[in-house]
């Protein structure tokens, strides 16, 4: 990941790391080993409202809901498959970072909740948003936070 989108997001809305531990906590916690673009925006960013989605907290504790409690949450109401990582859950959708290295062509996966249950075989998914990347997702985001703002 270049530069670019930390710098893009430090302009907007400041620095709000996420602690390393608390990235370690994740991939422990969930079993999984997170992206290095994952990882790498965490350096500035921890979650909360970014292009206009409220997205899963990356830390523990704190009023916002976080990605290892609702990722746990959804693995047990809906058998989440345990690859994928919950970063949001807009109205009647879900937002999953997908960690399964066997997948790498669909790293973000947006798609209807009705969906949810079809995640362990994403090409049956009815018209979901994809990115390869978690970096390609944040520079979505940002896009959309740019224009909302007037900077583009």
């Amino acid at each position: 990941m270049s530069h670019e989108l930390p710098s893009r997001y430090l302009a907007l809305f400041g620095a709000e790391p996420t602690p390393e531990h608390e990235i370690t906590h994740i991939e422990e916690s969930l079993g999984v080993c997170l992206p290095q673009d994952f990882k790498d925006v965490s350096s500035v960013y921890c979650g909360g409202i970014l292009g206009g989605i409220s997205h899963f907290a990356f830390t523990r504790g704190g009023p916002a809901a976080n990605i290892v409690n609702e990722t746990q949450r959804l693995r047990a109401a809906v058998h989440l498959p345990k690859c994928f990582v919950a970063l949001a859950e807009p109205p009647g959708s879900l937002i999953v970072l997908n960690t399964s290295t066997s997948n790498p062509s669909s790293a973000v996966i947006w798609c209807d909740a009705y969906d949810v249950c079809r995640l362990a075989n994403p090409i049956s998914l009815h018209s979901p948003h994809t990115w390869p990347t978690y970096s390609g997702f944040f520079r979505f985001l940002l896009d959309i936070e740019e224009q909302e703002r007037g900077r583009v």
